[in-house]
């Protein structure tokens, strides 16, 4: 199957995942801020590798990602209304923990800035 028909199946999918999230899903163990932020869709369309986002702390990650494994029955069935395919991928829920480590890295190089510009106040002041 071509990629770019690949790409925007994935992406459909994405969009309408992310509405069943947050719309349709009555799962108090899910986050209110959670989201979609990639699908690695198999080239046979049989399996979906879905990256989902969730802020919170640990916990509030485990359940969410509890609560979204034990709603893939429904997201597939809701799924199947909404796209026009012949078959759903079976999907798989994965937490994307990329957001958290590049506002990790930021604040690492926020503060190797700020000694750094402190140093050379230092110098000048001398």
């Amino acid at each position: 199957m071509k990629k770019t028909r690949i790409s925007r199946i994935a992406s459909e999918m994405q969009k309408e995942i992310s509405v069943i999230i947050n719309q349709d899903l009555k799962d108090s163990r899910i986050a209110p801020i959670t989201s979609i932020t990639e699908i690695d869709l198999k080239d046979d369309l049989q399996s979906a590798k879905i990256y989902v986002s969730v802020l919170g702390d640990k916990k509030e990650k485990e359940e969410t990602m509890a609560g979204l494994t034990s709603s893939i029955g429904y997201i597939k069935k809701l799924l199947g209304t909404r796209m026009n395919l012949r078959h759903i991928p079976d999907l798989r829920f994965t937490l994307d923990e990329h957001l958290e480590k590049v506002n990790k890295l930021d604040k690492l190089i926020d503060q190797v800035i700020k000694k750094d510009n402190e140093a050379i106040d230092a110098r000048e002041d001398k």
